[in-house]
């Protein structure tokens, strides 16, 4: 029997676009309303399919339907708007961390409850391991934390 090939097509974001990605990777998306607003409009659809997993979501939508997004106005603002909040947050020197100095900081745990679309919890230590990786990233001191998890 011959092997079986397996091809995935990828689109390609429009330059207009191309922050999406840079969003993508960073859950800060999570507690932003604003962000999911995003990519709930870039496609309704794939929104609830991925279960809101934005790699995944990215990796889905059709050519022809980035390429007319890149061009709403009122979407780009809209993206423009919240990018201008996502850099102000990372760079944000009014936090506690920004004024004491951090030692390195490591947590603990088996689970961790960030996302739904990032099923590595069970309960409510995987919530509490979540919620401290809010608040450390909130005080700036998410460049310091280390997440730990083991496989299941």
């Amino acid at each position: 029997m011959d092997p079986t090939i397996t091809y995935n097509v990828i689109p390609k974001l429009p330059s207009a676009l191309k922050s999406l990605r840079e969003l993508a990777y960073n859950i800060w998306w999570s507690w932003e309303p604003a962000v999911r607003k995003l990519y709930r409009d870039l496609d309704d659809e794939l929104w609830d399919r991925t279960n809101h997993h934005l790699v995944r979501l990215l990796q889905l939508p059709r050519q022809s339907r980035l390429i007319k997004v890149s061009t709403e106005e009122p979407y780009l603002t809209s993206l423009r708007g919240v990018m201008e909040r996502f850099h102000a947050y990372l760079s944000r020197k009014d936090s506690y961390a920004s004024t004491k100095p951090n030692p390195p900081v490591a947590y603990f745990s088996a689970e961790y409850g960030l996302v739904e679309s990032f099923p590595n919890y069970s309960g409510a230590l995987g919530i509490l391991s979540g919620d401290h990786c809010k608040s450390a990233s909130d005080l700036s001191q998410d460049h310091e934390l280390c997440l730990i998890t083991w496989a299941r």
